[in-house]
């Protein structure tokens, strides 16, 4: 791709680092609006793409922008590369309760929170053609994101900081997709607040520029 655009334990994952941070001026879009992307993968092999990655994880950022071109790429990115801070990522490295840090922000800083996983697949698809879109999910004391997509069948996925996070197209309704994270991390999201968030209006430039949160608030 070229340059463009909390903490909680559960059965030994980390499902998240956001604290409920939505405020009732976030709005969600009908997940019916979500763009159709069609998923394109390598034909080089897993094992080949993530020793490619990971022998860029010190240079610039703009080398790993640019060396990530699909979906298979990214995920390798977020989940293989990325390091998720098990407690107050964002109080340790900003002094905040919650910031959206931009791309580049978090790829030299290496403490990373299920946002900056959300963000940083954003901003290494948006190139390649996919629409940036976030699943939130939010209960009373913690939360968690992760980067929506469609494939042009109808069907969900997603991409996250946690293996279980990345998800292969294969729900066509939003619901079914919840169910299976709330199997994957043993919690039960019936009762969260959850919804599909257009990342764009959100965070215009996720590569360059940290979000002020507190208009959201």
């Amino acid at each position: 791709m070229k340059k463009g655009l909390a903490t909680l334990l559960l059965a030994g994952t980390i499902l998240s680092s956001a604290n409920n941070v939505f405020s009732q001026k976030i709005k969600y879009i009908n997940p019916n609006k979500v763009q159709k992307t069609e998923i394109m993968l390598s034909n080089d092999s897993y094992q080949n793409r993530l020793e490619k990655i990971n022998s860029l994880k010190y240079n610039k950022p703009e080398e790993m922008l640019s060396e990530v071109k699909d979906v298979q790429d990214a995920e390798i990115y977020c989940s293989k590369i990325m390091k998720h801070a098990r407690r107050n990522a964002d109080k340790i490295m900003y002094g905040e309760d919650e910031y959206w840090a931009s791309f580049k922000q978090s790829y030299y800083l290496r403490l990373q929170d299920c946002d900056d996983g959300a963000i940083a697949a954003a901003s290494l698809l948006y190139d390649n053609g996919f629409h940036s879109y976030f699943l939130s999910l939010q209960g009373e004391k913690s939360g968690h994101l992760v980067f929506l997509y469609k494939d042009k069948e109808g069907k969900f996925g997603t991409i996250g900081i946690n293996e279980v996070d990345c998800k292969r197209p294969k729900h066509k309704n939003i619901k079914d997709l919840i169910e299976e994270f709330s199997k994957d991390y043993n919690e039960d999201f019936s009762g969260w607040r959850t919804g599909v968030l257009d990342a764009k209006e959100i965070f215009p430039d996720a590569i360059n520029k940290e979000q002020d949160y507190s208009k959201f608030l």
